[in-house]
């Protein structure tokens, strides 16, 4: 397969990761547009792409476009592209029909991507999403050569995958952030809590979550429960979520 020619919409995190996967396939990227003409001129120039001016000004020979902006742009700039290529957004949580294009699809990374921060491509799973079978087996073809997990999901299967990364890595950073706060508080460091961290993740590698389950809440240790809900009372916040925690993992053990 002759490796397409590709636009990039986009200069931000999920852009310059596009950009490094293509390359790393040993095939650039084509062009970058970005109404930002400082930021396009510095992408363009650390990847050796061409400007698109505008976005009704996609060259002709263009195969794919992919639109690596936030998600609440994403309808109204494919609303703006006229072209015969392919139109891709790389969205978690945004449906396929957000784009108006007549060739549309998705391509989201289950990963938190930072611009700027190399990221072994190989070991991130993607969920591919297509209108039609020819550009999703396009997409596949491509992205088969970048990553070794590729998943084909509909619109709704993929809101719910990007709810269970928002669990798994947003929910859970913030409860790292409140741990560190209290540890803090005791003059101690929230590199304590490493060991305990990367134990955790090599035992989930080979458990599922609920097999692993530890702690005062499975055990119904409430003399240790009533302590730490009382030591939280300084923040009901804090408080509150740790009795709702509790509740949740006694009630998905007896599940």
């Amino acid at each position: 397969m002759n490796f397409p020619k590709i636009a990039i919409i986009g200069t931000g995190n999920v852009a310059w990761h596009l950009a490094r996967m293509f390359d790393s396939t040993g095939n650039q990227a084509s062009y970058v547009y970005s109404r930002n003409t400082d930021a396009a001129v510095e992408f363009a120039n650390n990847f050796n792409l061409s400007i698109i001016p505008s976005l009704d000004q996609i060259p002709d020979d263009c195969d794919i476009c992919f639109l690596a902006v936030k998600d609440d742009v994403i309808s109204s700039l494919s609303q703006e592209i006229k072209t015969s290529a392919l139109v891709v957004h790389t969205s978690g949580s945004t449906s396929l029909e957000a784009l108006v294009n007549e060739r549309k699809g998705v391509v989201w990374t289950i990963q938190s991507l930072r611009k700027g921060i190399d990221s072994e491509y190989h070991t991130i799973p993607l969920l591919i999403e297509c209108n039609n079978e020819s550009d999703r087996a396009l997409l596949g073809a491509i992205f088969s050569k970048i990553s070794a997990s590729i998943f084909y999901k509909n619109s709704e299967e993929r809101l719910q995958a990007h709810t269970a990364a928002v669990i798994t890595n947003n929910f859970s950073n913030h409860l790292y952030s409140i741990a560190s706060k209290l540890l803090d508080e005791v003059g101690l460091p929230f590199e304590l809590m490493l060991p305990l961290i990367e134990e955790e993740t090599r035992k989930i590698k080979h458990n599922s979550p609920s097999e692993i389950q530890t702690g005062p809440a499975i055990r119904r240790d409430e003399n240790t429960i009533a302590k730490q809900q009382e030591l939280l009372s300084k923040n009901p916040q804090w408080q509150a979520l740790y009795k709702i925690m509790t509740k949740l993992i006694q009630e998905n053990k007896n599940d």
